[in-house]
């Protein structure tokens, strides 16, 4: 969890997995703990979600979970390597 902010209260999931872990539901399932805790145990009102829009795999976790996608920042991010500007879609779950 970061980018907490108690005044709301909210935080953002971040996520990163090794690609020989993928496509198991690992990450998947971590989320759901993740997202089950933040709105039932911490009681935050607003949990976020933001991936890199080219990162299918990425943004199905969130997709799956029933987080509702926002919209897409543009050129808001560097890419992975550094390279490039990359868009950011933005998901988010209320309570």
């Amino acid at each position: 969890l970061q980018r907490i902010d108690w005044a709301i209260p909210k935080c953002e999931i971040g996520y990163w997995v090794n690609t020989k872990f993928c496509r198991n539901g690992y990450m998947t399932e971590a989320v759901k703990k993740l997202t089950n805790f933040g709105l039932n145990g911490i009681k935050f009102r607003r949990i976020e979600i933001r991936c890199e829009s080219t990162n299918l795999k990425s943004r199905a976790i969130p997709e799956k979970l029933g987080f509702v996608f926002e919209g897409t920042l543009r050129n808001d991010d560097l890419s992975a390597d550094g390279c490039k500007l990359t868009d950011t879609c933005f998901y988010s779950k209320i309570k």
